[in-house]
């Protein structure tokens, strides 16, 4: 049994999601049948649990503020970079 770390800009659930999520939902019950699976994102509200995340050994959830994301964003405009790469930083 192997451990495997899924990464995620948002948090997911099992029902009432957009594609992607859904996408990464499915990956994970698929690997969850034979490998500890632990789920990180990142997100500006708290953690929902909506359906079932049972799956997850372990579930982190980094907060970033509405203000952080716009000081990022910003940032990234003054050096020219592309607003993605700092708009999920802590």
């Amino acid at each position: 049994m192997q451990k495997i770390l899924i990464v995620s800009p948002k948090i997911i659930s099992s029902q009432g999601f957009e594609g992607a999520q859904k996408r990464i939902f499915d990956i994970a019950k698929f690997l969850s049948k034979k490998n500890k699976i632990d789920f990180v994102c990142t997100s500006n509200n708290v953690l929902e649990k909506k359906g079932n995340l049972s799956l997850f050994n372990k579930i982190a959830v980094f907060q970033i503020s509405f203000i952080s994301r716009i000081f990022n964003i910003i940032v990234c405009i003054l050096k020219l970079q592309p607003m993605q790469k700092n708009l999920y930083l802590i």
